[in-house]
């Protein structure tokens, strides 16, 4: 493999049985000026014939920015934390094999020339496979400001969360610095990182360029199929999230979204102990129950205490079909 040589921008994307789906995310980071960006591909031990199908796109396209590592399999994490200690470029882009590169990339690129940014943010167009429809997120507010005007304009716990995604985003890699990917988390690591690096971070730039496409896939992937691990995960991700925004202001509204949304998980898997551990945390946040956040919480509130959470998950379902 030849030297990976300092660039604006390297993109790493890990890579594990994508054959069928690789060579689009490929053909989509193509557009992109080679001598500006590095693709950086980790290979995770794929057993499909993944690898040969990048080498051959590698060799019969001549793409002198594209890389192929290989290592053995250890996780989505393990691969993009390696990439991170190869990455030499300014900024460094995480992508995902299963979804798209979009031309407003370039003008993304374009923008961020001669900037020392901790982190651009950009907006994005999520995909339902499935139902074959696509909608655009644009970032709001935009412009410059500090990582607490980020972290609190778009507030996980808000509906303006936008600190859940890495796809969207370049970081300064001089910001990253020793920060990785934590390797025993299956969900929520994006949001985990973000956090980190954030927190490590002074000026976020908030950009109006569609630069990546999500590919959304139907429940029942690692990432979407609802376990207690998942639901675990969550709760880690939460508390790292509430102690960074209680460092600059006030949480409490922000700790009952928290309660809500895993008691909410905890119903969805028939957890036979949700009802105490709503009760639970509001005693522990010392927070009142009343007023509810919503009408969801209400009828979640309601179910919990007459044990009807079937009622619950009922409800849930039919609002997701509609």
């Amino acid at each position: 493999m030849a030297d990976i040589t300092c660039k604006r921008v390297d993109v790493i994307c890990p890579v594990y049985n994508k054959r069928d789906l690789v060579k689009d995310f490929m053909r989509s980071a193509m557009q992109l000026p080679a001598d500006l960006v590095n693709i950086i591909m980790i290979n995770d031990g794929s057993i499909d014939g993944t690898e040969n199908i990048i080498n051959k796109i590698i060799e019969s396209e001549g793409l002198q920015n594209f890389y192929l590592i290989n290592k053995p399999n250890g996780g989505v994490s393990t691969a993009r934390n390696m990439g991170i200690d190869l990455a030499k470029s300014d900024y460094i882009w995480f992508c995902d094999p299963d979804d798209l590169v979009m031309t407003e990339a370039i003008d993304a690129i374009a923008a961020i020339e001669g900037s020392m940014a901790d982190v651009w943010a950009f907006s994005f167009i999520e995909h339902d496979v499935e139902d074959d429809k696509s909608f655009a997120r644009h970032l709001t507010p935009q412009g410059e400001m500090t990582s607490e005007q980020f972290l609190d304009a778009f507030n996980f716990f808000s509906k303006n969360n936008g600190i859940s995604t890495i796809w969207n985003k370049f970081f300064l890699r001089k910001t990253i610095g020793d920060i990785r990917f934590t390797l025993d988390m299956h969900h929520s690591e994006d949001r985990c990182f973000n956090l980190d690096v954030l927190t490590n971070s002074e000026t976020t730039v908030t950009a109006p360029f569609l630069i990546y496409q999500y590919n959304k896939y139907p429940s029942g992937t690692l990432s979407t199929a609802r376990t207690q691990e998942r639901i675990n995960n969550i709760i880690e991700a939460n508390l790292k999230n509430l102690a960074t925004l209680s460092k600059f202001r006030k949480i409490e509204k922000d700790q009952k979204v928290h309660i809500y949304k895993i008691s909410k998980e905890l119903a969805m898997i028939k957890d036979k102990g949700v009802a105490s551990f709503y009760l639970r945390e509001h005693k522990k946040y010392k927070i009142r129950i009343l007023p509810f956040l919503s009408s969801a919480e209400m009828i979640l509130f309601i179910t919990l205490m007459t044990r009807t959470q079937w009622l619950f998950r009922l409800i849930i379902k039919k609002t997701k079909r509609e």
